[in-house]
């Protein structure tokens, strides 16, 4: 699974003290961008993540002098995410995995900081996504929402490879309007009937045979920019398994699903709110898709 790197940064860090320093998270007053970092000093910056109240951080030395690029970076972005400090006080708690999508991707920084909170626990088979529905819509989960994401799907955790039961499931709820068929139930579905492949992830065959066993019609279509646009146009949503480019750096599974007047097309990445809220140009598709599959009841 790949991350988007995330658009906000920090510079680094001034010269620490010998043994510790005091990082101190105030309140973000997100109208004028401004945060107060290390020390009292003020740096400009414009976040959607706020925090409930202040506090005071001490981070070990150890911490601060860890040689891990991956937790300097997380010390790097915490006064402009606060919510990291949570994760800071024992990164030893968490999943590197994660840590790795929180330092990547902010968006994320909830989900981790919330793992302790369900450790070693798994969600119920029958997880409903009442309300998610608007008739005529597919809508869009994530992979990592709190309700699925810290379940093992294989020996991963659902946050990190559950995109292709995800996009079935978007895909089957818009479609039918059935919100059982939520992303848990998708995961538990395709882990029962032989579409998860150890070492390798969500087949294919879960597209089409594992969408007729869901009442769905699923079918390889060309990949070509008539073939997907025509679909789209139809109300058939396309489930699209990329290679590196744009939305991965591995693979990764997509829902299309329309295209707006100027030709664009819509998409529903269960990996990220951000790719979600663009629109892309088909040719990105053409380059990047391994295969593509078109869906109707």
């Amino acid at each position: 699974m790949a991350y988007a790197k995330g658009k906000h940064s920090v510079k680094k860090q001034q010269k620490l003290n010998k043994h510790k320093i005091k990082l101190i998270a105030l309140p973000i007053v997100l109208s004028l961008g401004i945060f107060v970092g290390y020390k009292g000093v003020s740096n400009a910056f414009s976040s959607t993540v706020g925090y409930a109240s202040p506090q005071t951080v001490e981070l070990s030395k150890e911490l601060l002098e860890s040689k891990d690029p991956v937790i300097q970076k997380l010390i790097n972005l915490a006064p402009v995410y606060p919510k990291i400090y949570d994760i800071l006080k024992d990164p030893s708690e968490y999943p590197p995995e994660f840590l790795a999508m929180a330092s990547k991707k902010p968006e994320t920084i909830d989900f981790v900081a919330d793992f302790v909170d369900h450790k070693g626990g798994q969600t119920e088979v029958s997880t409903p996504v009442e309300g998610s529905y608007t008739k005529g819509e597919i809508p869009l989960y994530m992979q990592w929402d709190e309700r699925w994401g810290y379940d093992k799907y294989g020996p991963d955790y659902f946050a990190i490879n559950g995109c292709g039961p995800t996009a079935l499931s978007m895909v089957a709820v818009g479609l039918t309007g059935n919100e059982n068929f939520s992303p848990k139930y998708i995961e538990n579905f395709s882990a029962k009937n032989g579409y998860l492949v150890d070492g390798v992830g969500t087949a294919w065959s879960l597209m089409t045979d594992g969408a007729k066993k869901l009442g769905l019609k699923g079918k390889v279509i060309p990949l070509s920019a008539s073939s997907i646009i025509s679909n789209l146009e139809k109300g058939n949503p396309v489930i699209a398994t990329m290679g590196p480019g744009h939305f991965t750096t591995e693979g990764h599974y997509i829902v299309l699903t329309g295209v707006t007047d100027d030709g664009k097309i819509i998409v529903n990445d269960s990996d990220s709110k951000e790719r979600s809220s663009k629109t892309w140009d088909v040719d990105v598709f053409l380059k990047e898709a391994k295969n593509v599959w078109a869906f109707s009841i």
